[in-house]
């Protein structure tokens, strides 16, 4: 139960302190709700029809389905796939509750997206932003992992810079996980 309040502390830490850099940087002071619009569409969140957001997120989608089987095609290869790490700490996940895992994918996914790539590839670029981003998936304990998150995120990274939205990304990046979460479960 700790871990999940840790989690929702660090899932608030990543929306709050990017909305609150760029309320400063744009000088606003919100005093209602609705002023905190500048910053949630300088983060990406900008309106989009649900054609824009398919056609924007269905290749962002197949691109991290296939780089993702390329690369750890080419892990195993090399003997490098470590994994089954990953699948363990899914497992320590899903045994604490199934509530928890889809607690994990859906917010974390969200926070991440909103950090990483609508807070920081636009103040310190596509590579920088993912570098930490693989960085944290260190956690895992897994190679093939960090190597995994650092290339994904290169996607998602260039896909945001590309679009400036944030919905294409987080609708991606949260079918990519289901993906490899069944994927992981097949295999491990």
């Amino acid at each position: 139960m700790i871990g999940f309040a840790i989690d929702i502390l660090i899932d608030l830490f990543l929306i709050i302190f990017p909305i609150s850099m760029t309320l400063r940087a744009l000088k606003v002071k919100p005093k209602k709700l609705s002023d905190l619009k500048p910053a949630l569409e300088r983060l990406g969140f900008k309106k989009i029809s649900i054609k824009k957001f398919f056609k924007q997120m269905i290749p962002l989608l197949a691109a991290l389905i296939l780089i993702s089987l390329t690369l750890s095609i080419i892990l195993t290869l090399m003997q490098l796939n470590d994994l089954e790490q990953v699948a363990v700490a899914i497992n320590k996940i899903q045994q604490i509750s199934p509530l928890f895992l889809a607690y994990v994918l859906i917010a974390r996914v969200s926070t991440e997206d909103i950090f990483f790539r609508g807070f920081l590839v636009n103040r310190i670029g596509v590579l920088r932003s993912t570098a930490l981003f693989a960085i944290l998936h260190v956690f895992y304990g897994s190679l093939a992992e960090v190597v995994g998150a650092f290339i994904l995120g290169l996607v998602l990274a260039y896909g945001f810079k590309k679009s400036q939205n944030i919905y294409p990304l987080i609708g991606a990046h949260l079918l990519y996980n289901v993906f490899a979460l069944w994927m992981i479960f097949r295999v491990f």
